[in-house]
């Protein structure tokens, strides 16, 4: 029988699904609406495109909630670890070059590095296991 993944990476899949679908829809459904509160403008599909993104990556993170095999699921986290982190590194950037003044801003990028710092730990715990 292959290795179960542990609880705390199922809390983080949850989590993920929440905060994923939550923005993802919103990007995809609402630009108008969501593009504004982050001080983005909705002038092209970039923030749809975004926000179906989001719902790709989230949708992989509710598929891995589905099975309980690390192995099935490792890609995915190592996915997520990489594009949480490029997305606090972007918009951490944006902060200085151009400057933008919104803490919504401040907000995703803590959001992005939350689920970052879960999904380190989560893989972390599963390696070492």
């Amino acid at each position: 029988m292959a290795e179960e993944y542990g609880v705390v990476l199922r809390v983080t899949f949850i989590i993920h699904v929440i905060v994923g679908f939550t923005y993802g829809l919103s990007f995809l459904l609402i630009p108008d609406l969501l593009a504004t509160m982050f001080g983005l403008t909705f002038t092209d599909p970039t923030v749809r495109v975004l926000g179906a993104v989001m719902i790709a990556f989230t949708i992989g993170s509710l598929l891995c909630l589905m099975t309980k095999e690390w192995v099935r699921v490792k890609v995915v986290v190592e996915m997520n670890l990489i594009w949480s982190v490029l997305a606090a590194i972007v918009i951490t950037y944006h902060f200085f070059f151009p400057p933008i003044y919104n803490i919504n801003a401040w907000i995703n990028v803590g959001i992005f590095l939350l689920l970052f710092f879960l999904f380190l730990i989560s893989y972390i715990r599963e390696v070492r296991s």
